[in-house]
């Protein structure tokens, strides 16, 4: 029996209500040479999983017996991946049909060893199917000039773990980091540092669901940090691989600050005094306001956080609902 050509990994816990979105949207697309892996990550209602098993041969439902979160899922899902290519996908999002067929076309076409495609974020399932797919032409690059991109958080290249193809030997030796969220930031440059050849597709496949219970709809709490955490490491890693990219991965850090300043409130500057004065220090640092590589509208954000605190925060907050 020969091996698949992509896995696709998906982990599930508390989502069976829009799996079945995700799981249509898979196995009815264009590319029909892949296997599925359902991570079942303690999931309450996790024999909804063996459905999909039980319809098609494709699918493979791995079990673990407590909730280990998304990185041990994914961690899971790349030991068991059979193919020479590997995809992420979360399980309340869902992609276009074709999307599969055009990123492995492009990892034969050109070598790659990633392959991203466009992502937008979407709140109703009608709506993903009126967005223009056609939405430029692909760009060609190398590793370096991918890890660049996604430090200054270039839509295309971004660190996101889904809306991408993976050569999987790219995670020989790298894993995602277990207890954390953001755990994709932590991983992500590591892969586009190793890639020789990288190409983004900037037609929009992936449509990223935003609902009550995502992630980027959830205020502040000590797992918030967790982007800093991984801001941190890119620094100390750019440090020891490619100094030359130090300004690119402090404009990520200071980037990474706003974002997480943006959810502070001020019953939760009280709450949270220590983590709130680590974001007020690199806001607030002179050198960090030079950053070449910052956007106008980071470094006007950046003046209103140490002048004008409720205009940013009203700002920051609105701007991150649609764009986050």
């Amino acid at each position: 029996m020969t091996s698949p050509k992509i896995t696709i990994i998906i982990p599930v816990y508390k989502t069976e209500q829009y799996l079945e979105r995700c799981m249509r949207s898979i196995l009815d697309g264009t590319f029909s040479d892949i296997e599925v892996l359902l991570i079942d990550d303690g999931s309450p209602n996790g024999s909804d999983c063996d459905i999909y098993a039980e319809k098609d041969k494709r699918v493979r439902v791995i079990r673990h017996s407590s909730n280990k979160g998304l990185s041990a899922a994914r961690n899971e899902g790349l030991r068991q991946a059979q193919a020479s290519f590997v995809g992420f996908i979360d399980s309340d999002d869902w992609i276009h049909p074709n999307m599969y067929n055009e990123l492995y076309q492009r990892t034969m076409k050109y070598n790659a060893d990633i392959v991203t495609c466009g992502v937008t974020e979407v709140t109703d399932y009608k709506l993903s199917h009126e967005m223009n797919v056609n939405a430029g032409a692909e760009t060609i690059m190398n590793g370096m000039d991918a890890l660049r991109r996604t430090l200054i958080s270039e839509p295309s290249v971004s660190h996101t773990a889904w809306g991408k193809l993976y050569r999987r030997s790219l995670f020989e030796n790298i894993t995602y980091p277990l207890g954390r969220v953001y755990e994709d930031a932590a991983t992500t440059y590591k892969l586009y540092f190793k890639a020789e050849r990288v190409v983004t597709i900037p037609s929009i496949y992936y449509y990223y669901f935003i609902h009550k219970g995502s992630i980027s709809n959830s205020g502040f709490d000590s797992k918030s940090m967790d982007k800093l955490i991984a801001a941190n490491e890119i620094i100390d890693f750019i440090l020891d691989n490619c100094p030359d990219l130090l300004p690119y991965a402090e404009c990520f850090e200071i980037v990474s600050a706003l974002r997480i300043a943006a959810d502070f409130k001020p019953d939760v500057i009280s709450a949270y005094k220590a983590e709130y004065a680590q974001i007020k220090q690199i806001l607030t640092n002179p050198r960090n306001k030079k950053n070449p590589l910052l956007s106008i509208r980071h470094k006007i954000m950046l003046k209103l956080f140490r002048f004008c605190k409720p205009i940013f925060f009203a700002i920051w907050r609105k701007r991150l609902r649609l764009v986050r």
